[in-house]
């Protein structure tokens, strides 16, 4: 159900309800056209990790709005939406897991698609985003409507240990950590993901209380080893477990996007911001280029972006909030110079 929420002289946006399941639930979002000219495609956004609205704000940005409107500009219908319990939508993000996200993209898909069946599909998702993307891409060819071309956005090629790991070594030192004060967190970290790895996405509720007291013990202890009293720091390590208790966690410790893109046989756009804190920009490039066919993907590392592909002087998360706008041309005209090549 599509319904008039903004226009200007060149773009539209509509309010649009999505239904989708198991479990089934309507998601809202928003779909932005071009008023003025021909349509030449569907891009659906797929946001990042955590409960994100269809804008995937952060930090005061909004990051899927400008993506949209720049897509629509260019000739694109855009369209993303409400994560569950999220904004307008249904449901609850915190009690899914990645094939309920992937299930939402494939009833957008259809739903979206079945207005023009002739109008290419093309998934862009950003951060953990593009690993979701890339787990529908790689089933397209036995399901329709079919994936047409798949857009990696500040995505991971590396598995999903080894791309924490480094993560947290390139936010520490961004943020000025110093080496030794880096290496004690990362230890209580790999600590922390030892255990976490032998659960499921989805937990019992006895599952659910066995690891989070596993989690608070060692963070205990390695608290107690650093010299903290155990009340000063309960209500941080209280935060971190909860954090650590969210699925995604557990998703994306087991996760290796090769085993994905393996399967993937349309186009791929791949792109990172050379100082991007959130990636290893080189290594994770390479490696979803090294899980592709040769000439599939079409790779753009970006000097001076950040993991939003704004202009940046760090890429620590923090100048994120201080920074103009995201999603940066640098970016999107690579990614729409893509686009028109796949409806050639």
């Amino acid at each position: 159900m599509l319904k008039p929420a903004l226009m200007s002289d060149t773009i539209e946006t509509l309010e649009l309800k999505l239904r989708s399941g198991p479990p089934e639930v309507t998601l809202a979002g928003s779909l932005t056209r071009p008023s003025k000219i021909a349509t030449k495609g569907i891009v659906l956004l797929v946001s990042g990790s955590g409960p994100q609205d269809r804008n995937e704000a952060i930090a005061g940005k909004k990051p899927f709005l400008r993506l949209r409107e720049v897509l629509a500009e260019a000739g694109y219908i855009a369209v993303s939406w409400d994560d569950r319990g999220v904004g307008q939508s249904g449901g609850d993000y915190l009690s899914a897991n990645a094939n309920v996200l992937v299930n939402d993209i494939r009833s957008a898909m259809t739903e979206i698609g079945r207005h023009d069946p002739t109008l290419p599909i093309i998934l862009a998702g950003h951060s953990q985003g593009a690993l979701i993307a890339s787990m529908v891409a790689a089933s397209s060819q036995r399901k329709q409507p079919a994936v047409r071309g798949l857009a990696l956005l500040a995505g991971s090629g590396l598995p999903g240990r080894q791309m924490f790991n480094e993560q947290h070594q390139r936010i520490c030192l961004s943020e000025g950590w110093g080496e030794a004060s880096t290496k004690a967190m990362m230890d209580m970290k790999n600590a922390c993901f030892d255990l976490m790895v032998d659960y499921q996405e989805s937990l019992s509720e006895s599952e659910t209380r066995e690891l989070q007291t596993k989690l608070r013990q060692i963070m205990q202890r390695f608290h107690t080893d650093w010299g903290y009293q155990a009340d000063a720091v309960a209500e941080d390590i209280q935060f971190m477990v909860d954090d650590l208790m969210e699925w995604e966690w557990r998703f994306l410790l087991r996760s290796d996007p090769k085993t994905y893109l393996n399967q993937v046989r349309c186009p791929v756009f791949a792109a990172a911001g050379a100082n991007d804190t959130q990636l290893s920009p080189e290594a994770d490039l390479a490696a979803i280029q090294a899980a592709l066919q040769p000439g599939q993907c079409t790779v753009r590392l970006i000097a001076g972006l950040n993991h939003l592909f704004q202009h940046s002087e760090t890429g620590s998360i923090s100048e994120y909030v201080t920074l103009g706008s995201p999603f940066h041309q640098d970016l999107t005209d690579p990614l729409i110079e893509w686009l028109g090549k796949i409806q050639s």
